[in-house]
């Protein structure tokens, strides 16, 4: 397990490297203030399909570690969208959808940043211990990362 574990700490840091590297970029010319033109669009789609591909395979391997990732991370309140903290994006981005598209891709960086150190938590302790490591992933909501459960991960 701790070997798993070991190989799941590697693997984790390539793709939370890769997330934060897009999830600042989707919400780099927002933040600037500045108005997407079609190209900005294009580039910001990259950016938007490179943050996903990453987020979907860094949770693949997160929900062994930590049961629930996925939907707290993917869980997107259809009220969080129209609160008024957003500002004016239909003045950036170029019509409703892409404000739409742009909203659930921060929400769900956001999400992922609060949930990332339980990940990153569990799989430490699993490959270097600690006194209280084994009281720690039973604490895990679902349960901690069983051998069948980090073996399916790899699996596919």
């Amino acid at each position: 397990m701790a070997l798993q574990a070991i190989k799941a700490r590697e693997t984790e840091k390539f793709y939370s490297e890769m997330i934060e590297y897009e999830g600042e970029m989707i919400e780099a010319k927002v933040k600037a203030g500045e108005r997407f033109t079609e190209a900005d669009w294009a580039k910001w789609e990259g950016h938007d399909n490179r943050f996903h591909s990453s987020l979907y395979k860094w949770l693949d391997l997160g929900v062994g570690w930590f049961p629930g990732a996925r939907e707290m991370i993917e869980e997107v309140d259809p009220r969080s969208l129209t609160i008024p903290d957003w500002g004016n994006l239909d003045s950036l981005l170029p019509g409703s959808n892409a404000v739409t598209k742009y909203k659930i891709s921060v929400i769900k960086f956001r999400n992922w940043q609060r949930v990332r150190n339980q990940v990153r938590t569990a799989i430490y302790h699993a490959a270097f211990g600690g006194p209280n490591s084994g009281d720690l992933l039973q604490s895990i909501p679902g349960g901690g990362p069983t051998v069948e459960r980090v073996l399916g991960d790899y699996d596919g």
